[in-house]
């Protein structure tokens, strides 16, 4: 009872502390928070420390911000376009694009721009020069210097996988894909009615061709679990069935 009566009265009193019309809340991060109001119908975002006080460039002049945890630059969004903004508030990478996701640890930024009518994503650095210019329909984070990126194809999207200088290790040409986990990823085709899996390796290069049926294949100290015609076999990393049953 106590600790309900006690996590009340902290929430109430933090809530009023800021307004009725505070919509978000946060945990703490280096002393900050994101807090968000909207004022005249219009979302605004703020940061603020534990006693209220607003960070100085974060004063309510952002539409919505993004993680201000993930990276030195923090993703925002004003007039909806998006652009990051370094940790003094100072605009680092104007708000020109109209989509946008934070830096991962590589140090690249998914981004997206309309062209011809159309969102189209592609990579930035933390200078804002381009990785790659927007141009794919689908891009994802970089996972162990590795990004999923993926094209339209008809009624469905192929996928592939770009490296670190923006090349492509992998045609776009797969129906499932996943990211790399200690320098593997699985990979599906699509056959028919079903989907079949195999596995690639850190450049590109099917290590196990697409005919398994489960798509969560992870190895584990050098072998992983696979099913195939209704049987479970494991296999190694370098091609071999070490057990098919």
């Amino acid at each position: 009872m106590g600790i309900c009566i006690l996590f009340f009265y902290f929430h109430f009193h933090f809530f009023n502390l800021f307004g009725d019309k505070d919509k978000e809340k946060r945990g703490f991060y280096n002393g900050y928070t994101k807090v968000s109001k909207i004022l005249n119908n219009t979302h605004l975002t703020a940061i603020i420390n534990s006693k209220g006080q607003t960070k100085n460039g974060f004063n309510w002049q952002h539409n919505y911000l993004r993680s201000i945890q993930k990276s030195d630059l923090i993703c925002f969004e004003k007039d909806n376009k998006v652009g990051y903004v370094n940790r003094n508030g100072v605009i680092v990478i104007p708000a020109i694009y109209d989509d946008g996701r934070d830096f991962s640890d590589s140090g690249f930024a998914v981004i997206g721009k309309v062209v011809n009518g159309q969102i189209k994503y592609g990579f930035i650095r933390k200078n804002g020069n381009y990785l790659l210019t927007p141009s794919f329909d689908y891009a994802g984070d970089f996972r162990e210097q590795r990004a999923i990126v993926g094209r339209n194809s008809g009624n469905t999207t192929k996928y592939g996988f770009i490296d670190n200088t923006g090349r492509l290790i992998t045609n776009t040409e797969y129906d499932y894909v996943s990211d790399f986990i200690e320098g593997f990823a699985c990979v599906g085709k699509r056959k028919g009615e079903t989907t079949k899996y195999g596995i690639i390796n850190h450049n590109g290069v099917l290590i196990y061709p697409c005919i398994f049926d489960n798509w969560k294949i992870r190895f584990d100290n050098g072998i992983a679990l696979v099913e195939r015609n209704g049987k479970v076999g494991l296999i190694d990393m370098y091609g071999n069935a070490v057990y098919l049953n």
